[in-house]
């Protein structure tokens, strides 16, 4: 089975927020950003602001590692979770 890698920026979530969530999943921090659990690992990089006209917002990129035939339901369940409208 094929490992395969995919990167996402996230923005307007606390970085923190992000590595809960990979905890959460029963992921343990192996150090360096990195969470791994069965069948999965993730990257969390460093946050950094993002200026966007006079706002600063949080801007994290998480790469995902894992099988290829467990990517797409956990990009799926991991984007429904951080998923956000503006008011």
């Amino acid at each position: 089975m094929a490992i395969l890698q995919k990167t996402l920026e996230m923005r307007g979530m606390p970085r923190t927020d992000l590595i809960n969530y990979f905890i959460s999943l029963h992921g343990k921090n192996i150090g360096s950003g990195k969470i791994a659990g069965e069948n999965w690992e993730v990257e969390v990089r460093e946050e950094r602001l993002v200026a966007i006209g006079s706002l600063n917002i949080p801007s994290t990129i998480v790469i995902f590692r894992c099988d290829e035939e467990f990517m797409e339901p956990m990009i799926s369940a991991f984007r429904l979770k951080f998923l956000s409208a503006g008011g």
